[in-house]
């Protein structure tokens, strides 16, 4: 996902203007917690000379780097920094940052390596941590970076980069579901279990550009391990939250995957209640459209059998219609079943006309934003309505008017902060 590549430029950009500006003493505000907030400079021209004091990569290949950091303690009052000056340190940063920014990765990692000998007890140390982690990453080394993440995990569990690498492990997991986890190893739960690693970064504070990513990254990892149900809830709000994401055409193909699955599950189980929540969601949602046959008379056929005549002969004339010269035995047939029912009495006694009426006025006054009169209008019919179908499809009708009501002003999907 590109997106996400550029998410951590960013984070990196804002982390080397720190560098250049940060006092000597204490540490202001995380780089990555100012993502949100600051607007990126550009990445510095030019690399100190210092630079040069760097060994070229086939001296000090990126296996070495990696095993060096490994064995270097976190920051405490045992670990010893190299008598080298400051301006060293932060040349070695600048470096390294500089490499990334122009996706030189083994140069990169070098660099940051490097700084971290110099400077154990750094306050960047930790993003210079996590760098590497990304660097390894985007070198296709994902067992060498999940020990990056790793530690920044464990050695730093309360910043905003433990964050970072929490979901950067989850995204390592759910690419690399065979990849082996070394016992023992700090987070190897969130690639075990991706959608933990997730859950887990969103109970905590995430920096506002990954927030969308993390949802987005969510729901596929459900929708691919089959879990419909839960991927339709989280990429349901997914598309009315992020309505400009580039991953929105993706979300919607998924989405209307699920919701032909669950719709022939739930029929499977005659549960037609199921069916027509389904049906009205993905109709107003533009994932069931009038060239969707198949779906369109499972709709109708439980329809039928839930006392809504009207609308269930409604769909009957539209499909005749739209399949005129096109029929096929499988749609008459189908077409005949939910006839059956109508005629039959088969399905529940026909509802009141004005039930609804009442039910569409509901919606009316809806999407006229007239939220007070629609919610006093449809929890008169849920309590009148006599039984769960008017009580289910007035609920999920308030609750759709009370989620667009508070979006469209400016909330946030998902953000626990």
């Amino acid at each position: 996902m590109k997106a996400i590549y550029v998410i951590f430029l960013i984070l990196l950009t804002i982390t080397m203007s720190y560098a250049d500006n940060a006092p000597s003493g204490g540490r202001p505000t995380s780089p990555v917690q100012s993502a949100a907030t600051q607007e990126a400079r550009p990445p510095q021209p030019s690399v100190s000379p210092a630079a040069a004091l760097i060994p070229p990569p086939q001296q000090l290949p990126v296996a070495s780097q990696v095993a060096a950091i490994e064995k270097t303690p976190e920051t405490s009052e045992a670990a010893q920094p190299l008598k080298v000056s400051p301006t060293q340190a932060e040349d070695c940063l600048k470096a390294g940052l500089q490499y990334h920014h122009d996706r030189k990765y083994e140069e990169a990692i070098r660099s940051l390596a490097q700084f971290v000998s110099l400077a154990p007890k750094s306050q960047q140390r930790v993003s210079a941590l996590l760098l590497i982690g990304k660097g390894l990453d985007e070198m296709k080394l994902p067992r060498s970076a999940v020990g990056m993440y790793s530690r920044v995990i464990a050695g730093y569990p309360d910043t905003p980069e433990a964050v970072l690498s929490i979901i950067a492990m989850a995204d390592i997991g759910f690419a690399n579901p065979a990849l082996k986890r070394p016992p023992g190893l700090t987070g190897s739960q969130y690639m075990r279990d991706p959608v933990l690693g997730y859950d887990t970064a969103l109970s905590k504070k995430v920096p506002a550009p990954m927030i969308e990513h993390v949802h987005y990254q969510k729901g596929r990892v459900l929708w691919k391990n089959g879990r419909y149900k839960e991927s339709y809830e989280v990429q349901s709000r997914f598309v009315k939250e992020f309505q400009d994401s580039p991953d929105r055409g993706d979300v919607l193909a998924m989405l209307k995957t699920s919701t032909v699955t669950l719709i022939d599950q739930y029929q499977q189980f005659n549960d037609h209640l199921s069916v027509a929540g389904l049906f009205f969601k993905g109709r107003k949602n533009g994932l069931i459209r009038d060239d969707d046959i198949d779906i369109l008379l499972k709709s109708a056929f439980s329809l039928a059998h839930l006392g809504l005549p009207n609308v269930s002969s409604g769909m009957i004339q539209a499909l005749r219609k739209s399949t005129l010269g096109k029929t096929t035995p499988g749609i008459e047939k189908s077409i005949s079943d939910i006839e059956a029912v109508l005629t039959s009495g088969a399905g529940r006694q026909p509802v009141v006309d004005a039930k609804w009426e009442a039910f569409q006025s509901g919606l009316t006054l809806l999407r006229a934003n007239n939220l007070p009169l629609a919610e006093q209008t449809l929890a008169n019919l849920k309590n009148t309505g006599g039984d769960a179908f008017w009580a289910k499809i007035s609920d999920y009708a308030l609750e759709e008017g009370r989620w667009t009501q508070k979006y469209s002003s400016g909330g946030r999907f998902g953000s626990k902060q």
